[in-house]
């Protein structure tokens, strides 16, 4: 995903391995590189066969490529400015792109940021205040429904600061950490994207092992804070991470656990709605 973004930004260059190297002579672009995106032109391919209502697109975050033009010896002020201006101009193509494949499909656009773990003890590359400018000016880039995903354990109390719609996190017991204010953005109509299959690890044919550890999760939250019906009724279900280093029957596999626990998920919420006489 950084050679992807790496292509709309001025000053960096992609070497054939995939790497990201300075190239001065790289003017950057506003369009989508056709071997950089041709993963992308598929699943939107297909999408279009399917005649879906809605589409989850993403690219790498301001935070995480910020990061990875450091790494390339850019100062903090200009790898920062250089990636905001990079991520946006990603946006605003990917965008365009969908939307002209699919023109009555909602777009969900996630920010993917794996670097948020470099902030998780204040001790990031940029001071704190400075890294939720930076990921809230790349939201404001989509004109959709925006997300933030969290990868592993990085900073999700920041990444909230950004104001995203929808968060991305593990359900992993360190949730916990930030019940609270995960409860808050709950009660303000946030969503939380629950990755509930595991893509790190072997995961079994069955969904039951994985459902009672999520309800075990919510049930700890719960006790912190958490709305009960809410927590259930503004939930998606994914799996972990991504899928790109799965097999097709791996992935497929993934899928079909995640939309079962997503089904008892949607028939729980519907369930507490109707005891609550909503």
């Amino acid at each position: 995903m950084l050679a992807q973004v790496a292509r709309f930004i001025p000053g960096v260059g992609v070497a054939p391995d995939g790497e990201l190297v300075r190239a001065p002579a790289a003017t950057g672009t506003d369009q989508l590189d056709p071997e950089s995106w041709a993963s992308f032109s598929t699943f939107v391919d297909a999408a279009v066969s399917f005649g879906v209502p809605r589409i989850k697109v993403q690219c790498a975050g301001p935070l995480t490529m910020g990061i990875a033009l450091q790494r390339l010896g850019f100062s903090s002020p200009d790898a920062f400015r250089m990636a905001t201006a990079g991520v946006r101009t990603c946006v605003q193509a990917v965008e365009a792109a969908t939307t002209a494949a699919l023109p009555e499909a909602d777009v969900v656009f996630f920010l993917d940021e794996p670097g948020l773990v470099a902030w998780v003890d204040d001790d990031g590359p940029i001071d704190r205040e400075s890294a939720v400018d930076v990921l809230s000016g790349a939201l404001a880039a989509i004109t959709g429904v925006s997300g933030v995903h969290v990868c592993g354990p990085g900073d999700r109390r920041l990444a909230l600061d950004a104001g995203p719609d929808i968060l991305a996190i593990e359900a992993r017991e360190t949730v916990l950490d930030d019940a609270a204010i995960l409860g808050r953005f709950l009660d303000d109509d946030g969503w939380i994207a629950w990755g509930a299959v595991p893509t790190d690890r072997p995961i079994g044919e069955a969904s039951d092992p994985l459902w009672r550890a999520l309800v075990g999760s919510w049930c700890e939250c719960t006790r912190s804070g958490f709305d009960p019906v809410r927590v259930r009724a503004q939930a998606i279900i994914t799996p972990a991470c991504g899928l790109a280093t799965h097999g097709v029957r791996q992935a497929e596999h993934a899928m079909e656990l995640a939309a079962a626990l997503a089904a008892r998920v949607h028939e729980q919420a519907a369930a507490a709605r109707l005891t609550l006489g909503a």
